[in-house]
């Protein structure tokens, strides 16, 4: 008996007659096969037959008047058959084998190689958006089109490639170095003002000056060209230069007299989360929405595999808290005369403030500053030119 006849399915048989040499030969002129055909005694024998030939068998045998009867059944058939009693273990084999052919086709797990400078997780997350994420075809992660937008996405590298191993995408990377970079970022420059002024100092190192000490400059405008005319060819650079400008600012201020902070804060509760990739269930009988008095911190704890894979699944345990408000008031304007100054020197480049000038109302809601500040300070900003190839494109 063959794999066939086993994948078909048999029945083990016991054939009783008066004269069994007669139906043997009977069921051998039918050209019913039986197999392994053994003789218990002189009335009765046993065989094995295939399962379709069993209805022929027997209308043959019982038109002689012979009797047969089944006495087991063999057979990767009647295995198969018998799975329709356990449905949860046959589920899981459908399951399991399903997961078996489509799971090699995705990307489950990302990993980084030849990185030192640039951060793993900064490669990863520039990946995903580039479409080398969790779940994605492993065709299109090997295209050209998903490595050029990665290159294109971080300058600092030089050579990025994407290669698959079973269920793990390996972007292997090289970085530029130092020198590199400065080449892929340095072009054709202009120095412009940051802010209106009057220019009390001005260094150029590199660069053709359009300006001098004593004159009045508009916010934008060009101070040092990056173009420099040699006579026979200009020349194009990145313009460098220091130019320090008297400069004013008026600031104005608003805010409520009276506000409310935190008291105290005390443990409100605690939620959980499944977290999939970057979709949430939550398990709690809530929404999640609470009130602006609620303090949240969160925990996720991500499911990791033996080789230090880490799979996009996580519980999130959220940990609420209770504060309690309580309603304060400003006395006077000395903290917003303090704060005016200090956001000032944080919008400038360098510089320090050489005069101020404050007037404070007040009513019973608001309070209200207008500050006006004289200013010595940096006022040069790079600006990079646009760059036209011959045919009139951007470069």
């Amino acid at each position: 008996m063959n794999f066939f006849n086993s994948i078909c399915g048999t029945y083990k048989i016991r054939i009783s007659s008066a004269s069994i040499a007669e139906a043997l030969t009977a069921i051998n002129v039918a050209q019913i096969h039986i197999f392994d055909v053994t003789f218990v005694d002189e009335l009765t024998v046993t065989g094995t037959i295939l399962a379709y030939t069993y209805r022929r068998l027997s209308a043959l045998l019982v038109k002689r008047g012979d009797s047969l009867k089944i006495v087991g059944r063999e057979g990767l058939f009647w295995t198969l058959l018998s799975l329709r009693r356990r449905p949860i273990l046959l589920l899981g084999i459908s399951l399991f084998t399903m997961l078996a052919l489509y799971l090699p086709t995705r990307v489950l797990f990302v990993r980084v190689e030849g990185n030192k400078a640039v951060p793993t997780n900064a490669i990863i997350e520039k990946a995903e958006f580039c479409g080398i994420k969790f779940g994605v075809s492993r065709r299109n992660v090997r295209s050209e089109k998903v490595k050029n937008a990665l290159l294109a996405a971080m300058p600092e590298l030089k050579w990025a490639g994407v290669n698959t191993y079973g269920c793990v995408a390996v972007i292997s990377v090289r970085e530029r170095s130092t020198d590199e970079q400065k080449m892929h970022h340095s072009g054709v420059a202009s120095i412009i003002a940051k802010t209106d002024g009057v220019i009390t100092e001005l260094t150029v190192i590199r660069g053709t000056p359009l300006c001098k000490e004593g004159q009045a400059v508009k916010k934008g405008q060009v101070l040092v060209s990056g173009y420099t005319d040699c006579g026979l060819m200009v020349k194009a650079e990145a313009a460098d230069a220091e130019i320090f400008a008297k400069t004013r600012h008026d600031l104005c201020i608003v805010t409520p007299v009276k506000y409310q902070k935190a008291a105290a804060i005390t443990p409100a509760g605690r939620n959980y989360y499944l977290k999939i990739g970057k979709k949430l269930i939550n398990f709690s009988k809530d929404s999640g929405i609470s009130s602006a008095t609620c303090v949240k911190m969160y925990k996720e704890n991500y499911l990791q595999l033996p080789g230090s894979f880490r799979l996009p699944i996580a519980l999130v345990t959220e940990e609420l808290y209770s504060r309690t408000l309580v309603t304060d008031t400003e006395d006077d304007f000395g903290w917003l005369t303090d704060y005016s100054g200090i956001y000032l020197k944080n919008q400038m480049i360098s510089g320090n403030i050489l005069q101020s000038d404050f007037d404070g109302r007040s009513t019973n809601e608001k309070y209200t500053l207008t500050a006006n500040f004289a200013c010595l300070e940096l006022i040069g900003q790079m600006r990079y030119e646009e760059i036209l190839e011959g045919n009139g494109k951007r470069n």
